[in-house]
């Protein structure tokens, strides 16, 4: 009977230091969009960079145009309406 418990408990110790964590080094997190930035900004040149931010600046430039034109359009048929319905 001895001899069984003696078997339990080192099966047991056995099963009890195989379940222990080994402690490791915690992975590195990675932020992808700094990791595309990073990789945008090697491929690029100066030079490309600063076209990059002229063309975008003119696109800007035509988005804000179109916004006031479509927005005087809007004013105009709208002050229209009223005077319709004022006659």
């Amino acid at each position: 009977m001895a001899k069984l418990a003696l078997i339990f408990v080192i099966v047991s110790l056995f099963a009890l230091c195989m379940a222990a964590r080994i402690p490791r080094e915690e992975p590195t997190t990675v932020n992808p969009i700094q990791e595309i930035i990073s990789k945008l900004q090697a491929a690029w040149t100066p030079e490309q960079q600063e076209e990059y931010k002229k063309k975008g600046q003119e696109l800007l430039n035509q988005v804000v145009e179109q916004a006031q034109q479509f927005s005087n359009t809007l004013n105009e048929s709208i002050q229209k309406l009223g005077e319709q319905k004022s006659s």
